[in-house]
């Protein structure tokens, strides 16, 4: 795998991220199943905006650690890291989580 630090090209193969969230955002409007004020529609699309920038930097910052980890411990890098054992049962619990959820 791997690894650019361009987060553009990650997440938005070639276009930047600002026009996808906005054809995304704008797909929105289309929805119309009851009314809601357009205030609160545009703080709405705002916050997508926010959110959508945190997942990407977050997962973006998730990809960079476990290159790096890859690249200096190997494969088996999680047992070779030093987090209390509070924090590995965390991650741990987290995974099985997403497993359930994802299949």
């Amino acid at each position: 795998m791997n690894f650019t630090t361009s987060i553009e090209t990650v997440f938005t193969n070639g276009t930047s991220l600002e026009d996808d969230l906005e054809d995304f955002s704008c797909s929105f409007s289309e929805i119309e199943i009851f009314y809601i004020p357009n205030d609160i529609l545009a703080k709405g699309k705002e916050m997508m905006k926010v959110y959508l920038y945190l997942y990407a930097i977050e997962n973006y910052i998730r990809l960079f650690i476990q290159q790096v980890c890859l690249r200096i411990y190997g494969q088996d890098y999680f047992v070779k890291l030093a987090l209390t054992k509070n924090i590995k049962d965390t991650i741990t619990g987290r995974k099985r989580s997403e497993e359930k959820m994802a299949g």
